[in-house]
């Protein structure tokens, strides 16, 4: 899990404003490390990576700023800030599950 990009990614999924995609990735993520103890283990091997990554997010200042630019302008900005909602929300997350992990 750690220098992979599948953890940063799994956690804005999880993090998703569209409730059905944040069930389905929390679903795979359940799955997948079957006890609270596995998932809270993952997320801090992987620390580093997810939270860089969530930094490189929330340093975007506006919708120019990100990867994809097509659609209109209200399409970009609602991409934008589907962003930024999705990596707070995951950065409380990771930070939760992180809380009492040594």
């Amino acid at each position: 899990l750690k220098g992979t990009t599948m953890m940063p990614s799994w956690m804005k999924a999880m993090s998703d404003p569209n409730g059905e995609v944040a069930r389905a990735a929390s679903d795979a993520f359940a799955r997948t490390f079957s006890t609270e103890e596995r998932r809270s283990g993952a997320i801090a091997i992987a620390h580093a990576e997810i939270f860089d990554d969530l930094g490189e997010c929330l340093r975007k200042k506006s919708p120019a700023d990100m990867v994809f630019r097509e659609g209109s302008e209200s399409e970009q900005f609602g991409r934008f800030e589907r962003s930024i909602l999705a990596s707070l929300s995951a950065l409380a997350n990771a930070c939760s599950r992180l809380h009492g992990v040594e």
